[in-house]
C-alpha cells in the first residue's frame, strides 16, 4: 500500500496572491423603507469600487460602495460603503496585475458578500421579505483604476474613520438611578460603579478593556474590567466595576461635598474589538451626587 508522501521542509511553496487583509468595516450603512409601500419594483443598485495606494509601503486601501440608483422608486433606499486596508506581503515590489487579481477574486467576493449579508439581515428585521443582493460570478476591476493616480493617504487616516463609525455606533454611562454605591461600613470599604453599554452598530463588539479614572473632587480611585464583555449589535450589556477603598480614600469620599468639590468625574477608557480590528473610545462623566 502506497503511503502518501510527505512534504519536505525545504520544499518551497509559492503563494499564488501574496496579499493579507489588516481591517474590514462599513464605514456607512443605510437601509430604508419608504414612506408608501413599492410593491413589485425592481430593485436596481449601482455597485462602485475605488483602490488607492495609501503612505505606509505596499498597503492600499479598497473602497466599495452600494446604492440605489432611484431612492426614491426603490423598494428599499440602500446605501452602504465598506472599507478594506490590505498589504502586500511578499518579495520585492507587487505587480500592478496581481494587486488586480487580489481585488477582482478575492477581496471584491469578500466585500460584496458582506454587503448582501447586512442587507438581507436588516430587510429582514424590518419585517418584511429579505433581500439579498446578488454577487457577481466574476469582477473586471481593471489595472489602471488600481493605480490611477488617486493621491496617497495614510492608514491611520483609514483607522481613524474606522474608530470614528465606532465612537458613534456606541454609548457607553452610567447605568440606574443609582450608579455609584459606596459601602465603608463593611470589613473591607469598597466602591461598585454599573455602566450602561450600548451597541447601536450592526456588527458585533467585544469590551475588552475598560477602565475609569473616578474623582471624587480630586483623583481618589481608578477601577477596571476583570474579564471581556461581548456586546451583540443593536443591544446593550451592564457592566460593573468594582475596588476596595484604603482607608485615605474612604476619607476622601466621606467629605466630599457636591457644592464644594466641583462634582464627581469620572474618565472612562475603553477598547473595542470587531472583526475590523479594535477602537478606542474615551468619555468624560460628570455627576453631582452618588
Amino acid at each position: 500500500m502506497n503511503q502518501p508522501k510527505l512534504a519536505n521542509p525545504s520544499d518551497s511553496v509559492e503563494i499564488d496572491l501574496p496579499f493579507r487583509i489588516l481591517r474590514t468595516f462599513f464605514s456607512k450603512i443605510r437601509v430604508q423603507r419608504p414612506d408608501t409601500p413599492i410593491e413589485q419594483a425592481p430593485f436596481e443598485l449601482r455597485v462602485e469600487a475605488n483602490l488607492r495606494p495609501l503612505q505606509e509601503r505596499h498597503q492600499y486601501q479598497l473602497r466599495y460602495r452600494v446604492r440605489s440608483v432611484d431612492p426614491k422608486s426603490a423598494p428599499v433606499n440602500t446605501e452602504l460603503e465598506a472599507i478594506s486596508v490590505f498589504e502586500y506581503c511578499g518579495e520585492g515590489e507587487p505587480i500592478p496585475s496581481s494587486i488586480a487579481r487580489f481585488v477582482n477574486e478575492r477581496l471584491l467576493f469578500v466585500l460584496a458578500a458582506m454587503t448582501s449579508q447586512m442587507v438581507g439581515s436588516l430587510t429582514a428585521q424590518m419585517g418584511i421579505s429579505p433581500t439579498w443582493i446578488p454577487i457577481p460570478l466574476a469582477f473586471r476591476f481593471t489595472e489602471p483604476l488600481v493605480l490611477g493616480g488617486q493621491s496617497p493617504e495614510s492608514s491611520e487616516a483609514s483607522l481613524r474613520e474606522y474608530q470614528e463609525s465606532i465612537r458613534r455606533e456606541l454609548v457607553i454611562d452610567l447605568a440606574g438611578e443609582n450608579p455609584i454605591q459606596v459601602t465603608t461600613g463593611a470589613q473591607v470599604p469598597r466602591i461598585d460603579v454599573w455602566f450602561r453599554v450600548a451597541n447601536f452598530g450592526l456588527l458585533d463588539l467585544d469590551l475588552i478593556h475598560l477602565v475609569a479614572d473616578v474623582w471624587f473632587g480630586q483623583p481618589t480611585i481608578k477601577l477596571a474590567l476583570d474579564l471581556p464583555q461581548k456586546v451583540s449589535a443593536r443591544s446593550e450589556i451592564t457592566v460593573r466595576l468594582e475596588g476596595s477603598l484604603t482607608e485615605a480614600q474612604s476619607k476622601q469620599i466621606a467629605s466630599y461635598d457636591p457644592d464644594k468639590s466641583g462634582g464627581i468625574h469620572i474618565y472612562l477608557t475603553a477598547i473595542v474589538q470587531t472583526r475590523g480590528g479594535e477602537a478606542k473610545v474615551e468619555k468624560n462623566i460628570e455627576r453631582r451626587r452618588f
